[in-house]
């Protein structure tokens, strides 16, 4: 029916209409390590919307600054005027905005196939960030809801952390964040998330419902 495909910057939908077609591209959310690809894929896919979230809507195609937001840690306050500044300038013809705390991809894009595509509503790390399940293959592309980077850096993880929280510097609202992870763990049908950073593997059920029970005790 579809594929999924995380770059670690933006998730792309394939849908084997015709095969290897790209016909949508996924963001998760808007920060530049994520969607400073998109003019360049944009152009390079004329015909190829994006689908965005109506929070996240401002910082992709509005203009706003994520250093314009207030945040609830140190870290993203002091930490916020070392993020680079958006320059990206996207198209709004292009795009297809979500809105609520979740649904069907097919219900704002009417030629994606009912049930193939969810979005979740996750905010924390950023505003409107969201996640996508993809139900033919139970996988679920999560953004910077969480990440899985132990091995890129065994010094100081020493390689046998399955799963862990977002960068803290751009996390805006840690407290949101976290009660992010918890709506993310009791989505039901999940056999295996991918984080936009990620060492590859992606993180099975078991491990991120056990990442998430040991992260009660912060909310």
């Amino acid at each position: 029916m579809g594929s999924m495909q995380c770059t670690g910057c933006i998730a792309l939908l394939f849908l084997q209409l015709q095969p290897n077609h790209l016909r949508l591209l996924a963001v998760t959310h808007g920060h530049l390590d994520h969607a400073g690809l998109l003019p360049w894929v944009l152009d390079e896919y004329p015909a190829v919307p994006f689908a965005v979230h109506e929070a996240e809507q401002p910082f992709v195609t509005g203009g706003q600054q994520y250093q314009q937001l207030n945040g609830d840690t140190w870290t993203f306050t002091l930490g916020k005027y070392y993020m680079p500044k958006l320059n990206t300038s996207l198209p709004t013809s292009r795009q297809i905005v979500l809105t609520g705390s979740n649904g069907d991809v097919s219900s704002f894009a009417s030629w994606v196939p009912k049930g193939l595509l969810t979005f979740h509503h996750l905010p924390g790390h950023s505003p409107g960030q969201v996640a996508y399940f993809q139900h033919s293959t139970k996988s679920m592309v999560t953004g910077d809801v969480i990440t899985n980077m132990a091995t890129s850096f065994p010094v100081s993880r020493n390689g046998k952390i399955k799963c862990d929280n977002p960068f803290l510097m751009p996390t805006h609202m840690y407290h949101d964040m976290k009660k992010s992870q918890q709506t993310l763990a009791k989505i039901s049908g999940v056999e295996t998330y991918f984080p936009s950073h990620d060492d590859g593997t992606g993180v099975s059920n078991a491990d991120f419902q056990s990442f998430v029970g040991a992260q009660k005790d912060e909310l």
